[in-house]
């Protein structure tokens, strides 16, 4: 689970790693990041559908880019 504005304003950061698998990211937690940051998604091609899911409804800019990685 990743908290309601967890990393909002966090313009430094451009590069985030998730492993596993996310249950839940709250509102805003990922609001106005860096607008080129990369999220390098570990899992399987479900889960990975699913937490790009979940963080582009967290207020993520819509520039960012999404890789699956194993």
């Amino acid at each position: 689970e990743i908290g309601e504005n967890a990393f909002k304003g966090g313009n430094k950061l451009k590069t985030i790693v998730i492993n596993g698998n996310l249950k839940s990211v709250e509102k805003n937690a990922f609001a106005e990041i860096n607008p080129k940051a990369v999220f390098n998604i570990k899992g399987s091609k479900k889960n990975y559908n699913k937490m790009v899911k979940l963080i582009k409804k967290s207020g993520v800019p819509k520039t960012v880019k999404f890789k699956n990685v194993k």
